[in-house]
């Protein structure tokens, strides 16, 4: 654990990256509330201003926002005095494999009939599937003037999400951070367990777009009939030898 300091950081020290364009856009995907940006996130950690699950708003390249689910874990400790003061707040974060663009979800919710986005549903992602995807060769980009495919399946509920893979830099295998906050004579001194040369680079996956099943191709159907059935080898080989059409999936890789 390394000491920090956050004696810099105001509220407003940060940029905000959410403007209000995107706050609407981020209403009509259903997220009106726990949604962070990246520049904030550990600052209001740290200040001791999230305390549950939320979505962190991201935007590494312009006009194109996506959010990720983050695990949020927090317990406090206390002195074995009469008062009972806080003396220790520990935070643990977990982050996920996936990110999803605001188009995404305003697309789950059109075709779920404007059920409401319930975060605690996307922690139920299987992120092994993202790895199998990786292992299976998907997101490798060997030049610039490579492709790379954003029609990758992923199945969900009764349908499933769209997108491409690539990767995500962290700091431990499992994704877990931890943040600690610890009380000396009333002065908060700040730690955490990130150890910048232990960066790791993940496998991720990027959801573009959200289709029912009702719109699947035939090998869309017939990959999440094997996905669910666990013939995870059937449904990458399904994958892999059948694509929609390029227009719809192919981008150039910026330079």
């Amino acid at each position: 654990m390394k000491n920090v300091s956050i004696k810099k950081l105001g509220k407003n020290s940060l940029p905000a990256n959410i403007t209000k364009q995107y706050d609407l856009h981020l209403s009509r995907a259903g997220l009106y509330k726990d949604v962070v940006s990246w520049s904030k996130s550990i600052e209001k950690i740290m200040l001791g201003e999230l305390k549950s699950d939320f979505w962190e708003f991201q935007e590494f390249h312009e006009n194109d926002p996506k959010v990720m689910p983050i695990k949020l874990d927090q317990k406090k400790f206390y002195t074995g005095s009469k008062n009972r003061k806080i003396k220790k707040i520990k935070t643990t974060l977990k982050s996920s494999h996936m990110f999803y663009s605001l188009h995404s979800l305003t697309r789950y919710r059109e075709r779920t009939w404007g059920k409401e986005i319930n975060i605690n549903d996307f922690f139920s992602i299987d992120d092994s599937w993202v790895n199998e995807l990786s292992d299976a060769g998907f997101g490798k980009i060997e030049s610039l003037n490579d492709t790379s495919r954003q029609d990758l399946f992923f199945p969900f509920g009764e349908g499933a999400f769209l997108g491409h893979m690539g990767h995500v830099h962290n700091y431990s295998i499992d994704g877990v951070q931890t943040y600690t906050t610890t009380y000396r004579n009333r002065v908060p001194l700040y730690s955490n367990s990130i150890d910048l040369k232990n960066k790791i680079s993940m496998p991720s996956f990027t959801a573009r777009t959200y289709i029912g099943r009702e719109d699947f191709t035939w090998f869309q159907e017939q990959i999440f009939n094997q996905y669910h059935s666990n013939d995870w080898d059937g449904a990458i080989d399904t994958l892999k030898n059948n694509s929609m059409k390029e227009s719809h999936w192919k981008y150039k890789v910026a330079a």
